[in-house]
């Protein structure tokens, strides 16, 4: 365990599984087409480079949730990164809809902002004149923030998206419960959709580029199960 900006960070043992994936397709697959004649040993470099700075990333998106709690008088108890990326307690439950909505849109919000400074570095690079592979590692650390920010607003039950959806239906209801409950099930069809799609996208091309849809697709139907499982429990 490590403390960052007084938050307790526990570290998951399987952390390490996506950022690995992540590595090697860089590494053997993406900067190598996206910067040939390279040796080898420069391609593995680089994917470390984005590797580490994806954790990075991870903790960046974890500790702005913290951050934007700590603004609205709530303290974050702990973050703990895992595979799936991380997931972050607090002391209390939010007490309004807008707090609600801040604390979950500052996640996805970090990470459009670290894509975007990736993206500027990346030009920056390039314009000074630096080997190509240095401005393209950047490159695709901007589209791996992105596609985070992007993966993260999916209204799954427990993902940023599906906790903004439920501040807004609270909003609109005035009853957090039922807000809770609404968003649950339209977690429970968007992964569903997900799942759909990436099975029409196999049986369509033969390819397996939609496999992330299916991993987000049934991570959100588990999510939304539990998260149905816990409120009945209640």
């Amino acid at each position: 365990m490590s403390t960052i900006n007084r938050v307790p960070v526990y570290v998951h043992w399987n952390v390490l599984l996506v950022p690995t994936a992540l590595i090697v397709a860089m590494a053997v697959t993406a900067l190598p087409a996206s910067a040939p004649g390279h040796p080898t040993s420069v391609y593995w470099a680089a994917a470390m480079l984005v590797g580490v700075l994806f954790v990075v990333s991870l903790v960046a998106h974890e500790l702005a949730h913290a951050v934007a709690a700590r603004r609205q008088h709530i303290q974050a108890k702990d973050v703990t990164l895992s595979c799936f990326g991380g997931t972050i307690r607090f002391a209390t439950d939010t007490r309004t809809p807008r707090a609600e909505f801040v604390i979950s849109v500052a996640g996805p919000a970090a990470n459009v902002a670290l894509g975007l400074l990736s993206a500027v570095v990346a030009v920056v690079v390039d314009m000074v004149g630096a080997p190509n592979i240095e401005a393209v590692a950047f490159a695709w650390l901007a589209i791996v923030n992105v596609l985070l920010a992007v993966l993260n607003l999916l209204p799954g039950a427990e993902m940023d998206g599906g906790q903004m959806l439920m501040a807004l239906l609270w909003r609109v209801t005035g009853d957090r419960r039922r807000a809770a409950a609404a968003a649950v099930r339209v977690g429970r069809v968007s992964g569903a959709v997900l799942v759909l799609a990436s099975l029409t996208m196999f049986v369509a091309t033969g390819s397996y580029t939609g496999l992330w849809l299916l991993l987000s697709g049934l991570l959100i139907i588990s999510q939304s199960h539990d998260r149905h499982r816990a409120s009945a429990g209640k």
